[in-house]
């Protein structure tokens, strides 16, 4: 039984890894890459490349197309994008089914029993890996709330001067504290990029969906559409 899941288990990451690296250099990803290069080194005046926003999971582009359809996912992609762990989803996947086959053989080298030695497994893999990052992803949140006060008295402090909004993010994403700065430069990129403000609001609302961000959102989305004074 354990030589038949070591083999699966290596298979599996043998295929993954070819897979990845041939779709590096020939697959989806490299067409795109070149695409933009050819762009950006031609410098055609009268090109137009349109930017699609989509989350990508995967640089192999079938794994990419199933990993779109699972919710959870998502929310171990925000976590990670949020706490700056610098891998993809599908590479934090594998790694958790990676070491909880680690665990398993270890158990199982002990003398173990199956019967004790797979339910542990799955409870390690489920429990230690999210609660990792549930951890680090809580400690970013709290430090938001902590630093988003300052935030909002720079804005109106700016806006009460007679600066306009797009100003007034500028002087967020510059001077204030770590991670609300970083949230703020996100949201200048975006509108950037092309999106409205409304859009870009909804953005920071969903990378840190907490009260005081939500009641922000809603208070500038409504004073946007209907007017009044913002400071």
């Amino acid at each position: 039984m354990s030589l038949i899941v070591v083999s699966l288990m290596l298979a599996m990451s043998i295929f993954y890894i070819i897979y990845f690296l041939l779709d590096k250099t020939a697959g989806n990803t490299a067409v795109l890459r070149k695409r933009f290069e050819s762009y950006a080194y031609e410098k055609r005046p009268m090109a137009r490349i349109q930017v699609e926003k989509t989350n990508r999971y995967s640089d192999i582009f079938t794994l990419n197309e199933i990993l779109k359809r699972q919710a959870f996912i998502f929310k171990i992609d925000r976590m990670l994008k949020t706490g700056e762990w610098r891998i993809s989803a599908s590479v934090f996947v594998l790694a958790s089914l990676l070491g909880a086959f680690l665990f398993y053989l270890c158990l199982n080298r002990t003398g173990i029993s199956n019967v004790v030695a797979m339910p542990v497994t799955g409870i390690a893999l489920f429990l230690l890996p999210s609660g990792i990052l549930k951890y680090r992803y809580a400690k970013y949140m709290d430090l938001f709330s902590q630093n988003f006060p300052m935030a909002l008295q720079i804005m109106r402090g700016t806006v009460g001067v007679g600066f306009g909004m797009s100003h007034a993010l500028d002087r967020v994403a510059t001077n204030a504290a770590y991670p609300v700065n970083k949230e703020f430069k996100i949201m200048l990129n975006e509108m950037h990029l092309g999106e409205n403000l409304a859009d870009a609001l909804a953005g920071l609302f969903r990378r840190v969906p907490s009260l005081d961000v939500k009641t922000f959102v809603v208070a500038l989305s409504v004073q946007q559409e209907s007017g009044g004074n913002l400071s």
